[in-house]
């Protein structure tokens, strides 16, 4: 599959997308396409950052209140930028 999208005869190429495409290539070339061994070294990487990581309980399945209401992420949601949509992309 191509990076480019034919739009109406004119290739589509977005750098963001492409930025994306050449991590997983280098993360594929580095892991040698291992995926637990990547697994394993993003999880490391995660707690060096300090993240947590709990087992799931089956009570947990659920939204908790705080995540349920949307309004609860509304300070944060206000301060992402929103692009402009493109002529057609509507």
């Amino acid at each position: 599959m191509s990076d480019q999208i034919q739009t109406q005869g004119a290739p589509w190429h977005d750098p963001i997308v492409q930025e994306l495409h050449d991590i997983r290539e280098q993360l594929v070339e580095k892991y040698h396409g291992n995926m637990t061994a990547y697994s394993q070294a993003a999880k490391a990487h995660a707690l060096a950052l300090g993240f947590r990581f709990e087992p799931m309980r089956p009570e947990s399945t659920e939204l908790r209140a705080d995540c349920a209401d949307p309004a609860a992420f509304s300070e944060i949601l206000d301060k992402v930028p929103h692009r402009t949509p493109l002529v057609g992309d509507e």
